[in-house]
Protein backbone atom coordinates (compact mmCIF):
# COMPACT_ATOMS: atom_id res chain seq x y z
CA UNK A 1 0.00 0.00 0.00
CA UNK A 2 2.25 2.80 -1.27
CA UNK A 3 -0.48 5.38 -0.56
CA UNK A 4 -0.65 4.61 3.20
CA UNK A 5 0.42 7.13 5.83
CA UNK A 6 2.84 4.56 7.32
CA UNK A 7 2.33 5.90 10.85
CA UNK A 8 1.89 4.19 14.19
CA UNK A 9 -0.07 5.42 17.22
CA UNK A 10 0.63 3.22 20.19
CA UNK A 11 0.04 -0.40 19.21
CA UNK A 12 -1.86 0.36 15.97
CA UNK A 13 0.08 0.85 12.74
CA UNK A 14 -0.93 2.00 9.27
CA UNK A 15 -1.39 0.40 6.85
CA UNK A 16 -3.73 -1.97 8.64
CA UNK A 17 -3.01 -5.64 8.09
CA UNK A 18 -5.70 -7.61 6.28
CA UNK A 19 -7.39 -10.20 8.51
CA UNK A 20 -10.29 -12.63 8.35
CA UNK A 21 -12.08 -10.86 11.21
CA UNK A 22 -15.67 -9.90 10.52
CA UNK A 23 -15.55 -6.68 12.57
CA UNK A 24 -13.18 -3.92 13.67
CA UNK A 25 -13.09 -4.81 17.37
CA UNK A 26 -9.35 -5.55 17.32
CA UNK A 27 -8.29 -2.01 16.38
CA UNK A 28 -7.55 -1.10 20.00
CA UNK A 29 -5.18 -3.89 21.07
CA UNK A 30 -4.10 -2.01 24.22
CA UNK A 31 -7.66 -2.25 25.55
CA UNK A 32 -7.84 -5.98 24.88
CA UNK A 33 -4.45 -6.58 26.51
CA UNK A 34 -5.46 -4.67 29.64
CA UNK A 35 -8.74 -6.57 29.87
CA UNK A 36 -7.14 -10.01 29.53
CA UNK A 37 -4.19 -9.08 31.78
CA UNK A 38 -6.38 -7.84 34.63
CA UNK A 39 -8.78 -10.78 34.29
CA UNK A 40 -5.95 -13.33 34.43
CA UNK A 41 -4.43 -11.63 37.48
CA UNK A 42 -7.73 -11.40 39.40
CA UNK A 43 -8.59 -15.03 38.70
CA UNK A 44 -5.12 -16.21 39.66
CA UNK A 45 -4.87 -14.22 42.89
CA UNK A 46 -8.44 -14.55 44.19
CA UNK A 47 -9.11 -18.22 43.37
CA UNK A 48 -7.59 -19.71 46.59
CA UNK A 49 -10.23 -17.96 48.72
CA UNK A 50 -13.04 -17.67 46.20
CA UNK A 51 -15.05 -20.91 46.25
CA UNK A 52 -15.72 -20.92 50.01
CA UNK A 53 -16.44 -17.18 50.06
CA UNK A 54 -19.15 -17.25 47.37
CA UNK A 55 -20.95 -20.33 48.72
CA UNK A 56 -24.58 -19.44 49.36
CA UNK A 57 -24.37 -16.23 47.28
CA UNK A 58 -25.54 -15.44 43.71
CA UNK A 59 -21.90 -15.85 42.62
CA UNK A 60 -21.62 -19.52 43.57
CA UNK A 61 -20.12 -21.59 40.76
CA UNK A 62 -18.64 -18.54 39.03
CA UNK A 63 -14.97 -17.57 38.71
CA UNK A 64 -13.57 -14.37 40.21
CA UNK A 65 -14.03 -12.94 36.71
CA UNK A 66 -16.97 -14.63 35.04
CA UNK A 67 -17.60 -12.13 32.23
CA UNK A 68 -15.41 -9.64 30.36
CA UNK A 69 -16.55 -6.51 28.54
CA UNK A 70 -14.18 -4.45 26.31
CA UNK A 71 -16.17 -1.27 26.90
CA UNK A 72 -17.52 1.07 29.56
CA UNK A 73 -20.45 -0.68 31.32
CA UNK A 74 -23.88 0.94 31.12
CA UNK A 75 -27.43 -0.13 31.91
CA UNK A 76 -27.81 -2.22 28.75
CA UNK A 77 -24.56 -4.04 29.52
CA UNK A 78 -25.69 -4.72 33.07
CA UNK A 79 -28.93 -6.25 31.78
CA UNK A 80 -27.18 -8.46 29.24
CA UNK A 81 -24.63 -9.90 31.69
CA UNK A 82 -27.20 -10.63 34.39
CA UNK A 83 -26.26 -13.85 36.23
CA UNK A 84 -22.76 -13.64 34.71
CA UNK A 85 -21.08 -11.69 37.50
CA UNK A 86 -18.42 -10.82 38.50
CA UNK A 87 -17.92 -8.67 35.42
CA UNK A 88 -14.63 -7.01 34.45
CA UNK A 89 -14.98 -4.13 31.99
CA UNK A 90 -12.15 -2.08 30.48
CA UNK A 91 -12.48 0.79 28.04
CA UNK A 92 -11.36 4.30 27.18
CA UNK A 93 -13.56 6.83 28.92
CA UNK A 94 -15.64 9.45 27.11
CA UNK A 95 -13.38 12.17 28.51
CA UNK A 96 -11.76 14.18 25.69
CA UNK A 97 -8.47 12.68 24.53
CA UNK A 98 -5.71 15.21 23.98
CA UNK A 99 -2.89 15.39 21.45
CA UNK A 100 0.22 17.46 21.98
CA UNK A 101 3.72 17.80 20.58
CA UNK A 102 6.24 15.78 22.56
CA UNK A 103 9.18 16.65 20.30
CA UNK A 104 9.57 18.43 16.97
CA UNK A 105 8.93 15.16 15.14
CA UNK A 106 6.78 13.17 17.54
CA UNK A 107 3.27 13.74 18.95
CA UNK A 108 1.46 11.90 21.71
CA UNK A 109 -2.15 11.17 22.63
CA UNK A 110 -3.27 11.18 26.26
CA UNK A 111 -6.25 8.94 27.13
CA UNK A 112 -8.13 7.98 30.24
CA UNK A 113 -9.32 4.44 30.92
CA UNK A 114 -11.98 3.08 33.23
CA UNK A 115 -11.46 -0.38 34.74
CA UNK A 116 -14.62 -1.68 36.42
CA UNK A 117 -14.79 -4.85 38.53
CA UNK A 118 -18.47 -5.46 39.29
CA UNK A 119 -19.78 -8.08 41.72
CA UNK A 120 -23.38 -7.38 40.77
CA UNK A 121 -26.43 -6.58 42.90
CA UNK A 122 -26.00 -8.06 46.39
CA UNK A 123 -28.18 -8.17 49.49
CA UNK A 124 -26.75 -6.75 52.70
CA UNK A 125 -25.56 -10.11 54.05
CA UNK A 126 -23.69 -10.89 50.84
CA UNK A 127 -22.28 -7.36 50.73
CA UNK A 128 -20.71 -7.89 54.14
CA UNK A 129 -19.48 -11.33 53.10
CA UNK A 130 -17.94 -10.32 49.77
CA UNK A 131 -17.40 -6.57 49.88
CA UNK A 132 -13.75 -6.70 50.93
CA UNK A 133 -12.85 -8.43 47.68
CA UNK A 134 -13.15 -5.02 46.02
CA UNK A 135 -10.44 -3.66 48.31
CA UNK A 136 -8.19 -6.59 47.45
CA UNK A 137 -8.97 -6.28 43.73
CA UNK A 138 -7.68 -2.69 43.81
CA UNK A 139 -4.42 -3.89 45.37
CA UNK A 140 -4.08 -6.61 42.75
CA UNK A 141 -4.58 -4.16 39.89
CA UNK A 142 -2.03 -1.77 41.41
CA UNK A 143 0.51 -4.57 41.76
CA UNK A 144 -0.03 -5.68 38.17
CA UNK A 145 0.61 -2.14 36.93
CA UNK A 146 3.75 -1.81 39.06
CA UNK A 147 5.04 -5.18 37.80
CA UNK A 148 4.13 -4.46 34.19
CA UNK A 149 2.45 -7.85 33.77
CA UNK A 150 1.45 -11.09 35.49
CA UNK A 151 2.61 -14.68 35.02
CA UNK A 152 -0.99 -15.86 34.66
CA UNK A 153 -1.27 -13.74 31.49
CA UNK A 154 2.11 -14.08 29.74
CA UNK A 155 5.62 -15.17 30.68
CA UNK A 156 9.15 -14.84 29.40
CA UNK A 157 12.23 -16.92 30.24
CA UNK A 158 15.70 -15.63 31.03
CA UNK A 159 18.55 -18.02 31.93
CA UNK A 160 16.07 -20.68 32.93
CA UNK A 161 14.03 -18.38 35.15
CA UNK A 162 10.38 -17.63 34.30
CA UNK A 163 9.18 -14.06 34.68
CA UNK A 164 5.99 -12.17 33.96
CA UNK A 165 6.22 -10.64 30.50
CA UNK A 166 6.29 -6.83 30.52
CA UNK A 167 3.29 -5.96 28.34
CA UNK A 168 2.52 -2.32 29.11
CA UNK A 169 5.32 -0.77 27.05
CA UNK A 170 6.58 -1.44 23.53
CA UNK A 171 7.03 -4.91 22.05
CA UNK A 172 5.20 -7.74 20.36
CA UNK A 173 1.68 -8.18 21.78
CA UNK A 174 2.16 -5.19 24.08
CA UNK A 175 0.18 -2.02 24.82
CA UNK A 176 2.87 0.40 23.59
CA UNK A 177 2.09 2.92 26.33
CA UNK A 178 4.69 5.65 26.73
CA UNK A 179 3.46 6.47 30.24
CA UNK A 180 0.78 5.09 32.54
CA UNK A 181 -0.46 6.37 35.88
CA UNK A 182 -3.33 5.66 38.27
CA UNK A 183 -5.58 8.71 38.57
CA UNK A 184 -7.85 7.38 41.33
CA UNK A 185 -10.01 4.43 42.31
CA UNK A 186 -13.15 3.99 44.36
CA UNK A 187 -15.48 1.24 45.45
CA UNK A 188 -19.09 1.07 46.57
CA UNK A 189 -22.61 0.73 45.21
CA UNK A 190 -23.97 2.41 42.09
CA UNK A 191 -27.30 2.30 40.22
CA UNK A 192 -27.50 2.57 36.45
CA UNK A 193 -31.16 3.67 36.39
CA UNK A 194 -33.58 5.52 38.65
CA UNK A 195 -34.78 3.06 41.25
CA UNK A 196 -32.75 0.25 39.67
CA UNK A 197 -30.66 -2.33 41.52
CA UNK A 198 -27.39 -1.27 43.12
CA UNK A 199 -24.29 -2.90 41.73
CA UNK A 200 -21.31 -3.30 44.05
CA UNK A 201 -18.15 -2.47 42.17
CA UNK A 202 -14.62 -1.14 42.04
CA UNK A 203 -13.86 1.61 39.51
CA UNK A 204 -10.20 2.20 38.67
CA UNK A 205 -9.23 5.23 36.55
CA UNK A 206 -6.00 5.22 34.54
CA UNK A 207 -4.27 7.75 32.30
CA UNK A 208 -1.91 6.74 29.49
CA UNK A 209 0.05 8.36 26.70
CA UNK A 210 0.73 6.78 23.31
CA UNK A 211 3.33 8.09 20.88
CA UNK A 212 3.12 8.67 17.14
CA UNK A 213 6.02 7.14 15.24
CA UNK A 214 7.01 6.40 11.66
CA UNK A 215 6.47 2.91 10.29
CA UNK A 216 9.77 2.07 8.67
CA UNK A 217 9.30 0.54 5.25
CA UNK A 218 12.08 -1.07 3.23
CA UNK A 219 12.11 -1.95 -0.45
CA UNK A 220 12.69 -5.67 -1.06
CA UNK A 221 15.96 -6.12 -2.96
CA UNK A 222 15.59 -9.77 -3.92
CA UNK A 223 15.16 -10.10 -7.68
CA UNK A 224 15.97 -6.42 -8.36
CA UNK A 225 18.79 -5.15 -10.59
CA UNK A 226 20.82 -2.06 -9.89
CA UNK A 227 23.97 -0.25 -11.00
CA UNK A 228 26.96 0.47 -8.74
CA UNK A 229 29.83 2.85 -9.37
CA UNK A 230 32.79 3.36 -7.01
CA UNK A 231 34.59 6.71 -6.74
CA UNK A 232 37.91 7.44 -5.04
CA UNK A 233 41.00 9.57 -5.13
CA UNK A 234 42.36 7.51 -8.00
CA UNK A 235 39.32 8.14 -10.18
CA UNK A 236 36.11 6.27 -10.87
CA UNK A 237 35.46 2.64 -11.54
CA UNK A 238 32.81 1.89 -14.15
CA UNK A 239 29.35 0.94 -12.97
CA UNK A 240 28.18 -2.63 -13.37
CA UNK A 241 24.85 -4.43 -13.20
CA UNK A 242 24.06 -7.18 -10.79
CA UNK A 243 20.84 -8.92 -9.74
CA UNK A 244 20.32 -9.95 -6.12
CA UNK A 245 19.19 -13.54 -5.81
CA UNK A 246 17.72 -15.22 -2.76
CA UNK A 247 21.17 -16.65 -2.04
CA UNK A 248 22.70 -13.19 -1.71
CA UNK A 249 24.92 -10.84 -3.70
CA UNK A 250 28.16 -12.03 -5.21
CA UNK A 251 30.43 -11.15 -8.12
CA UNK A 252 34.02 -11.46 -9.21
CA UNK A 253 34.55 -7.84 -8.21
CA UNK A 254 35.01 -7.26 -4.47
CA UNK A 255 32.93 -4.31 -3.18
CA UNK A 256 33.50 -4.94 0.52
CA UNK A 257 29.85 -5.62 1.28
CA UNK A 258 27.20 -8.28 0.80
CA UNK A 259 23.43 -7.87 0.53
CA UNK A 260 21.47 -10.86 1.79
CA UNK A 261 18.07 -11.87 0.50
CA UNK A 262 15.19 -12.61 2.84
Amino acid sequence: MSDSLYRQWGAVALPLAATSEADLSSLDPARDILLELFAAALISELTPRWANAVAGTPLVGNQPVQSKLPAIPDLDAMRQVYQAFPLLAVGRTDDPQTEDELTLWQNRITSRWSVNYILGPLELGNQLKLGDVLTEAARILSSVLHAGGHKAYATTTNEGQVFAKQVLGAGASCCYFSTLKVVNFMQGAAAFSQGGPKYHALTYLLETTELETDVRVGTPLVGRSFSLGLDGDGGSLPGFMRTISRGGFSSGFSTGFRVLGT
